[in-house]
């Protein structure tokens, strides 16, 4: 049977780099939606403090039933938020200590630690990316019950 020829290093490099800039555009969208939902919240925390004291001017008034539910949707925001921020299970890199493993004791030419390299960029993409969904998923909830919050507290500011 004849020996399987090495793999092209440069065609692996290609593939490589294109898994890094897929990952490093990842990072960015992380961050994005986490800057967004850390302004969500900041929005949501105004909108209370503001249009909730003006409604609320009358301190002797029971509690109107749309001031509950602005607060219960600010609140519903800070939880969404939090576990938008909260959120761990992002891969980023490749550990140097597999790629090591990879040279001193699997005995990987340079093409074959480029296509390993860029395999596991691909499968932590595909991880990442579906987190990655779920968050913006997450964040376009928390917008929808801003809107919740905002029309709850303009309804019970119109009513004083």
């Amino acid at each position: 049977m004849p020996e399987e020829p090495e793999p092209d290093a440069d065609a692996y490099a290609v593939a490589l780099e294109e898994g890094r800039r897929a990952i490093d555009q990842q990072r960015d969208d992380l961050k994005s939606v986490r800057d967004r939902a850390t302004a969500l919240l900041s929005v949501a925390g105004i909108a209370a403090a503001f249009l909730g004291g003006l409604a609320r001017r009358d301190s002797k008034a029971p509690l109107a039933y749309l001031t509950i539910v602005a607060a219960a949707a600010f609140v519903a925001i800070a939880f969404i938020v939090a576990r938008i921020l909260w959120w761990k299970k992002v891969t980023f890199a490749q550990d140097p200590k597999q790629i090591l493993s990879w040279i001193e004791h699997a005995g990987y030419s340079t093409a074959r630690v480029r296509q390993a390299a860029a395999y596991y960029h691909a499968v932590n993409y595909e991880a990442n990316r579906d987190l990655l969904q779920a968050m913006v998923r997450d964040y376009q909830v928390g917008l929808g019950i801003l809107v919740v919050e905002v029309v709850a507290l303009m309804v019970a500011l119109r009513g004083h």
